[in-house]
């Protein structure tokens, strides 16, 4: 790219600064300039037709794959899924790394490394079936399958540094936690249920929020967002079991809305999404919650109330998107700066 004469924003500056702090280059116009010129090849084609094509192929790749080697096991017995899953873990892993590295494909080498991913747990639970025959419980079983899921993600994010493989990588992660959770404080509901123990979704909370800080940890020195399904598992599982496990009295209420209050200005400090809607919903709550307390008795009431309650977070809704930047940049300018 030419050294032309353009404007470069602020936010421009800060990846280039944390990319080439990632990398170990020093912060000059030389290497600002090559970052900007990489950027600049690939800025228009995140939502050109040829990505959206393999976006939408990769998908289906990546579901159907599991089905179809069970479906396999269900007709041609374990040995043939066996090998079905690991001629997918070879050819998939290849074509991943040669579309990433020689091609310069990333998003089809992404796609492809993470169908191989999906492979490898049922490459497992097929060689444990045919070769460890050994009256295995399930829950140890299923800590083996879904370690091996988590393992490969680590190794193919190694290769292949797309953002996407945290998706299985944080998906096994929570499986293995609650079957580990069940199998500490059971429910006597299997590990899928085990919201239905008070000490398990204890712990699930603690699980949730140390996702949360693992994905916070990778949010330094990162162009890429690797933290996206850490925040969307551990915010999730914090969030529904601590609504799951009882907000207590009227002060276990206004805690349980006063933290969701710290998600939204977390939201703006990490510029994150995911934390606005579950701020936004768990603080909405409490007033409908006390409508539905005061105006029980009284369906019309009742309903003029959360009408009411509807309108006016839709004409907030409504201010914040009128007055977005001056409330975006008074909140910055109060708020610690976290990225």
């Amino acid at each position: 790219m030419s050294q032309d004469k353009r404007a470069v924003g602020r936010e421009e500056l800060d990846a280039a600064a944390k990319s080439l702090a990632a990398q170990g280059k020093p912060f000059d116009v030389a290497n600002i300039w090559e970052y900007l010129a990489a950027n600049a090849a690939t800025a228009g084609s995140k939502l050109d037709l040829a990505n959206i094509i393999m976006s939408v192929g990769g998908a289906f790749l990546v579901i159907a794959l599991p089905i179809i080697l069970g479906l396999v096991a269900d007709k041609y017995h374990f040995p043939a899924m066996l090998t079905g899953a690991l001629s997918s873990v070879a050819v998939f892993g290849v074509a991943g790394l040669l579309m990433w590295h020689k091609y310069n494909l990333k998003l089809a080498g992404g796609l492809l490394s993470t169908v191989a991913v999906v492979a490898v747990p049922v490459a497992v639970w097929g060689f444990i079936h045919e070769y460890l025959k050994t009256g295995m419980d399930y829950n140890t079983e299923s800590l083996i399958i879904f370690g091996s899921a988590a393992a490969a993600s680590l190794v193919a994010l190694k290769a292949v540094r797309f953002p996407f493989l945290t998706m299985p990588l944080y998906g096994s992660l929570w499986v293995m936690a609650t079957i580990v959770i069940d199998m500490v404080a059971p429910s006597g509901n299997g590990w899928l249920f085990g919201w239905a123990s008070q000490n398990a979704l204890i712990l699930d909370m603690v699980f949730g929020g140390l996702l949360c800080a693992t994905a916070f940890s990778l949010e330094k020195n990162q162009t890429e967002d690797f933290s996206f399904w850490g925040y969307l598992f551990g915010l999730t599982t914090f969030w529904f079991a601590w609504t799951q496990l009882g907000l207590g009295g009227e002060a276990g209420k206004l805690l349980f809305v006063a933290v969701n209050v710290g998600f939204i200005l977390l939201s703006a400090m990490l510029k994150r999404t995911i934390f606005l809607v579950f701020g936004v919903v768990g603080t909405f709550w409490y007033p409908f919650y006390l409508s539905f307390q005061l105006f029980a008795d009284n369906a019309l009431m009742l309903w003029s109330s959360v009408a009411l309650l509807g309108a006016g977070v839709m004409g907030m809704g409504v201010v914040y998107f009128k007055k977005r930047d001056t409330i975006n940049g008074a909140l910055a300018s109060v708020l610690p700066k976290l990225k």
